[in-house]
């Protein structure tokens, strides 16, 4: 709104700021307040309908500045509603060490402060909780009266149940699963959200087979997959679960086993059927899900403590070359550990199949090599080097 500095001084007689000063001390006080050639363009806090009011702005005004003068014969009122709130609850809301003197202020618009509530005057109708209080106290205070506390250099105390899920995570890494965290929200359930965030997703999951589909879902041009989950479902008790989906494995008792042997457990994998995958829009074949709470795996030692995060590698933009091979005999430990040190280019190896010769008991291994730049993409003579290369590796 709109503002003279005149019509603002026929309730403060005393006010003799400039237009300037009026609009940074507005704008201490919450209300957003630029000078537009001699009127005062005042952008009230959303929620304080009462300074639409000349008087009320003035008396909100008069009683945050004491200079201008008493503000009690500006606007009448009567108590309003009663606010359980305390000194104590304020500091530890505003984190800071407040005095009695310090929350009294505060009585000068209208507060009126008990042993362990706040009456609230009457047109006051945006306060009705004791946070609101606290924002109150802080308008008087100013944001040079909080006492900074540094945080503490001290380690957090160990918590066995945080490093024992730390331990799966790493094992499932190992194995070659992504982490995945999804979304509490599903359309069906045994416990119904009283106000939901969507009217389409009202209930908290009773499992997590509904996210990680939808993750595998999201991820339709990636052939082979373990996502892994530890979160939250409600049955509607809440407890903590890991959920694992498999897809695109011709023989997924493998992975199983590797699985099995870095967790130390054996879980019951299930096919998901196709209603469900076409109700997820899920693309993979071979999908298997398996679930069971946190509680029920074996609490010890799993792997080591991951001490440093690998450091951040950029995707890069342009295509990459891919190129496929088969090593027999089967262990292509040798030829993978040369292309590692021969092409700075190389982005992944990946084991994609075996083949056991039933006449002769020899074992093929097939890889599949993704090379990547990051300036551009590969010139036909840059490919010719790479296939030449290999060729020469093998």
């Amino acid at each position: 709104m709109k503002v003279l500095i005149t019509d603002l001084k026929k309730y403060l007689p005393k006010l003799s700021w400039s237009n300037e000063q009026l609009a940074q001390k507005l704008s201490a006080i919450g209300h957003e307040t630029d000078v537009v050639g001699n009127k005062l363009d005042i952008k009230l806090t959303s929620n304080r309908k009462d300074c639409e009011k000349l008087e009320y702005l003035a008396f909100d005004l008069a009683g945050l500045y004491p200079e201008l003068g008493s503000n009690g014969n500006l606007i009448s009122f009567k108590p309003g509603k009663t606010i359980p709130v305390t000194l104590e609850k304020i500091n530890k809301i505003l984190g800071s060490s407040l005095s009695i003197g310090d929350y009294q202020k505060i009585e000068r618009i209208g507060f009126s402060i008990g042993d362990n509530a706040v009456i609230v005057p009457d047109f006051r109708t945006d306060i009705s909780e004791g946070a609101d209080i606290a924002e109150e106290v802080f308008r008087f205070i100013g944001v040079s009266a909080l006492k900074i506390e540094p945080l503490s250099k001290e380690p957090p105390k160990e918590s066995g149940q945080f490093q024992f899920l730390n331990d799966i995570r790493y094992a499932l890494f190992t194995a070659g699963g992504t982490e995945t965290s999804t979304i509490s929200f599903r359309r069906s359930g045994a416990v119904k959200v009283s106000n939901p965030f969507s009217n389409k997703e009202p209930y908290l999951r009773a499992d997590l087979v509904g996210g990680l589909l939808e993750t595998l879902a999201k991820n339709p041009f990636s052939r082979r997959n373990i996502f892994y989950e530890i979160g939250q479902v409600f049955r509607p008790d809440e407890k903590t679960y890991l959920g694992i989906v498999l897809s695109g494995y011709k023989n997924p008792n493998d992975i199983v086993e590797t699985i099995a042997k870095q967790i130390g457990q054996r879980l019951v994998f299930k096919a998901v059927g196709d209603d469900q995958l076409a109700q997820y829009s899920v693309k993979q074949p071979n999908v298997l899900v398996a679930e069971i709470p946190v509680i029920e795996l074996t609490p010890k030692k799993i792997g080591p403590t991951i001490s440093a995060l690998p450091q951040f590698t950029k995707i890069s933009s342009f295509p990459p070359l891919v190129r496929e091979i088969t090593v027999t005999p089967g262990d292509g430990t040798v030829f993978i550990n040369s292309l590692t040190k021969t092409f700075p280019e190389l982005l992944l190896v990946e084991h994609i199949d075996s083949y056991v010769n039933p006449n002769t008991g020899t074992t093929s291994d097939s890889y599949r090599m993704i090379f990547q730049k990051h300036t551009g993409s590969f010139t036909k003579d840059e490919i010719s080097q790479i296939d030449n290369k290999i060729v020469e590796l093998l």
